[in-house]
């Protein structure tokens, strides 16, 4: 049975984490391909953010191309809500969009042809999505927050893993996530029918 949850997932980097998570760029992160020193391109607080999103990464891809799609928003859930106190503010989300950023350029030159396609793909998502543009998209209840029920308003949950939920027409509403976020929402719906494409 379908549960109808109350938000989408395309808390827009989070979005592009989780796709990316299930697909080979992670794959290749959690089984040693692509590792090695972040301060190549990325020195500082740009190192830390590389560092923590790639064991981001690399914890959510088995559970994110396997497990029933809930498991996935709930490790990136936890990932994105750093003070822990359920809900996601526009500064936790710029924290994501800048580790994500760090991340991507570590990353992009170990990586291969379709993961860097994919990573172009969600880089034009994130990059004109501004934090404060998700939470008044989606935040419901005019607290300035994003809850997880919030962010997955617009899509049908079920026991299939999120990349083939993503894919299915029928279990996105994109067309509210196009009123939602805009211009991005075909974006994410892309990077999604990129990913399905492996």
């Amino acid at each position: 049975m379908a549960l109808r949850a109350r938000g989408l997932v395309a808390l827009a980097a989070l979005a592009v984490a989780v796709t990316l998570a299930a697909g080979p760029a992670a794959s290749q992160s959690a089984t040693g391909g692509a590792t090695g020193s972040a301060t190549g391109s990325a020195t500082g607080s740009a190192t830390v953010g590389a560092e923590r999103f790639d064991s981001f990464m690399r914890t959510a891809a088995a559970p994110c191309n396997v497990a029933p799609a809930q498991t996935c928003i709930n490790a990136a859930w936890a990932f994105a809500d750093r003070d822990g106190d359920g809900s996601v503010s526009p500064q936790e989300l710029a924290a994501i969009k800048s580790e994500l950023d760090a991340w991507a350029q570590w990353k992009k030159p170990s990586m291969g042809q379709r993961d860097r396609a994919s990573l172009a793909i969600g880089e034009m998502m994130v990059r004109p999505l501004r934090p404060e543009q998700l939470v008044e998209g989606f935040d419901s209840d005019g607290d300035g927050l994003l809850s997880q029920a919030e962010l997955t308003q617009d899509l049908t949950l079920d026991e299939r893993p999120l990349p083939e939920l993503l894919q299915d027409k029928e279990a996105v509403d994109w067309q509210a996530v196009q009123q939602r976020l805009g211009a991005v929402a075909p974006l994410i719906a892309l990077l999604a029918q990129a990913q399905g494409a492996r």
